[in-house]
């Protein structure tokens, strides 16, 4: 039976030198980084959206107790 080398062994090799990669492989590496960006931006909008809305949704509660208030 034999057996890989070990979770020690692969570490120390895994953090040799580092890796050569292609123009190919560079590239998708730069496409799938520009992705995460881009969808990083989308979230940080999206959250932006939600904040304001949860903040204009607060403020509508607000008005509405107080008009409330003042009928009872």
């Amino acid at each position: 039976m034999e057996v890989g080398p070990s979770s020690h062994e692969r570490k120390e090799r895994d953090t040799g030198a580092p890796i050569k990669l292609d123009a190919e492989a560079q590239a998708h590496i730069e496409k799938h980084r520009k992705l995460q960006e881009d969808l990083t931006d989308e979230m940080v909008d999206l959250a932006r959206q939600l904040k304001e809305s949860s903040l204009l949704m607060n403020q509508s509660v607000q008005d509405t107790e107080k008009l409330l208030c003042t009928y009872l």
